[in-house]
C-alpha cells in the first residue's frame, strides 16, 4: 500500500496508480441516458437523470487521459519550493518548532503562503473543474511535484500550500478534528485498524468533509495502491435505468445512510 496523506478538505486519487499530487473530488460523466434529464449542476430534478460534465464512466475517459492531468512546469515547482522554504522558515523557531508549525498551518491561507504564478493557475484548474458552478468532471490530477528530493516535511507543507490555492478555507479531515489522514498499512498484531490503515483494497465511499478531498502520494507502492473514483451522478443515473428509484431516494436523504460497525469501528457515533 502506498503511503498516502488525505488532505483537509477544503471549501467552495492516491495511491501508486498515480503520481505524486492527486487533488480529487469525491464530485461526479457519462452517455447520457435516453429520455428527458435534469441538470446541469444546481438545478437537477428529483428522479430524473443528470445531464451534466460531472456523470462519467470509466470508458468516458479512453484516449482523454490527458485531459484531467496538468504537470507541474520547472517554474511552478521553483516558485512551489520557494514558498515552502520561506513558510517552513517563518513558522519555525528554537523553541517548539514542531508547534509552531503546525499552528502555522492551521492557519495557513493564499497570503501567507503566496504563489503569484503557480497560484492563478491552480484557482483556474479548481474554479473550471472542482466547483459545481464550473461545470466540470469533479477531479483534478497534478503531477510533477518532487518526492524523491523533499522532506516528508517539506511536501506536507507544499500540499497544504497548494490545497490553500484550490480552496477557500480547510475543513477536518477527520471525525476527531484532524486536518490531515496518513494513509498507511499498519494491520497486524491481532490489532483492529481503521480501513484507511489496512493493507486491504477499500470499496468506494464517500470521504471528503468538505467541497473537495486532496490526497498526496508519498511513496510509491511495490505492489497495488492504485485508487479509484466513481461519478456520483452516474451512480444515481444508473439506480434510475434500474428502476431504484427507492435507493435514489434512500441515498439522497439528509445524514449518513449506513456503516457497516464491523470495519468502522473507529468512527464516532453520528
Amino acid at each position: 500500500m502506498a503511503t498516502t496523506l488525505a488532505a483537509p478538505s477544503f471549501t467552495s486519487v492516491h495511491g501508486a496508480g498515480l503520481d505524486p499530487l492527486a487533488l480529487l473530488t469525491a464530485a461526479m460523466r457519462c452517455e447520457d441516458l435516453e429520455g428527458a434529464a435534469s441538470g446541469p449542476q444546481g438545478q437537477v430534478l428529483p428522479f430524473m437523470p443528470i445531464n451534466d460534465p460531472c456523470v462519467w464512466t470509466a470508458s468516458s475517459w479512453d484516449g482523454r487521459h490527458h485531459e484531467f492531468v496538468y504537470t507541474l512546469t520547472t517554474e511552478d515547482l521553483q516558485e512551489l519550493s520557494a514558498a515552502t522554504t520561506t513558510f517552513i522558515a517563518a513558522s519555525t523557531v528554537t523553541t517548539s518548532p514542531k508547534l509552531d508549525l503546525s499552528t502555522a498551518l492551521v492557519h495557513m491561507n493564499k497570503s501567507s503562503f503566496p504563489l503569484p504564478q503557480l497560484g492563478p493557475k491552480l484557482l483556474a484548474l479548481a474554479d473550471s473543474q472542482l466547483r459545481p458552478e464550473g461545470g466540470g468532471r469533479g477531479f483534478q490530477l497534478l503531477r510533477g511535484l518532487p518526492m524523491d528530493k523533499w522532506t516528508k516535511t517539506e511536501a506536507f507543507v507544499a500540499y497544504m500550500g497548494i490545497s490553500a490555492h484550490m480552496g477557500y478555507n480547510f475543513s477536518p479531515q477527520r471525525k476527531d478534528g484532524k486536518m490531515v489522514h496518513h494513509l498507511k498499512a499498519l494491520n497486524g498484531g491481532g490489532v483492529q485498524y481503521a480501513e484507511s490503515t489496512q493493507s486491504a483494497a477499500m470499496g468506494f465511499h464517500t470521504d471528503a468533509q468538505g467541497d473537495a478531498l486532496g490526497l498526496l502520494c508519498l511513496q510509491q507502492a511495490e505492489e497495488g495502491g492504485e485508487s479509484s473514483l466513481v461519478s456520483a451522478g452516474a451512480v444515481h443515473n444508473e439506480m434510475l435505468r434500474r428502476g431504484r428509484r427507492d435507493l435514489v431516494e434512500l441515498m439522497s436523504a439528509e445524514g449518513i445512510w449506513c456503516r457497516n460497525k464491523d470495519r468502522y469501528q473507529h468512527t464516532m457515533p453520528g
